[in-house]
């Protein structure tokens, strides 16, 4: 689990150690402006006054990625434009090499994101070295698009690339258990393993919150609660994901529920279906779901939450 959070003021060493470690990266020169000996012989006050700064007020946040382990994972610093007082600029983006493919630095812009919308800013904007594809690509799963600008840098040619921050933009996904998933950790454990409900909703929120997601839980052993909860979706969620259970197997009206709220869903089940009775092996969904995991057991919740997030716009 990976937690992102805002910097403290008394972190200004962790700043420094983080920002030397970034520009010590074999690709610094086209990321950063700075350089590792420039900013080795800054003087203990500068950091001190870097971490304060970002740590406090409303022009600037920095944020960081820390791991289970306590490790500084990545970060992402937001200051207000100094040319457009509703818009946030983006800089010092940066993940360590073994948390890379992680969703560490979607996590971190959407911190960033989520503090410049409660600014009231209405956009952020970053600038990317032409010539820095895997940062171009990062950017554009999260939401940034080219403008078309392009400025000049000691460094050379940058792109310029925004990402609108819409007035209560929903960050939330939908977490559906069907019928007797309540008995998880005490039903067929041969099958269904020791893992409780608790633990896979527990699962899915700490995997969904790393990419900037919070999660609403439902199970019920009622069809018509279900249906409820996947119509009331569409107000506040950006997608769904269900283990139907054995209504995977009968129910036309879920299939017709889910498709009819036309949010993304992904199908989970724990165990694998198509090895056990032939009555299990059709699903209701299976042509309409934008995700399936089948059979990974718990840990399949998580794969389905990334898969899906990594749809959604």
């Amino acid at each position: 689990m990976m937690t992102v959070r805002r910097i403290r003021p008394d972190e200004w060493r962790e700043v420094k150690a983080l920002r030397l470690r970034a520009l010590a990266d074999p690709i610094a020169n086209l990321a950063f402006l700075d350089t590792l000996p420039n900013a080795s012989a800054q003087p203990d006050s500068f950091w001190q006054d870097r971490a304060r700064n970002s740590a406090e007020g409303d022009d600037a946040a920095q944020f960081i990625a820390v791991s289970d382990g306590g490790d500084w994972a990545g970060t992402v610093t937001v200051l207000r434009h100094s040319e457009r007082s509703d818009t946030g600029l983006v800089v010092g983006v940066f993940v360590t090499p073994e948390h890379r493919g992680s969703h560490t630095i979607e996590a971190l812009l959407e911190a960033a994101a989520q503090w410049a919308r409660g600014r009231g800013w209405t956009e952020l904007v970053l600038e990317v070295h032409v010539d820095n594809g895997r940062a171009v690509a990062a950017y554009e799963r999260c939401g940034f698009t080219r403008t078309g600008e392009i400025t000049e840098h000691v460094n050379g040619t940058e792109y310029v690339m925004s990402r609108p921050l819409a007035a209560g933009t929903t960050r939330r996904l939908l977490l559906v258990n069907g019928p007797n998933l309540n008995l998880l950790g005490t039903r067929e454990p041969e099958i269904y393993g020791t893992a409780t409900l608790r633990d896979v909703e527990d699962t899915v929120a700490d995997t969904a919150a790393v990419l900037g997601y919070e999660v609403r839980a439902v199970q019920s052993n009622h069809e018509g609660v279900l249906i409820d909860a996947i119509h009331a979706a569409r107000d506040d969620c950006a997608g769904i994901v269900i283990n139907p259970g054995g209504l995977t197997h009968t129910s036309v009206v879920l299939r017709d529920a889910l498709t009819g709220v036309t949010l993304p869903f992904a199908e989970v089940h724990i165990s694998d279906v198509h090895a056990r009775e032939e009555f299990r092996h059709h699903s209701y969904l299976h042509d309409v779901a934008a995700v399936r995991v089948i059979g990974e057991g718990v840990a399949g919740y998580a794969r389905a939450v990334r898969r899906l997030i990594a749809l959604i716009p």
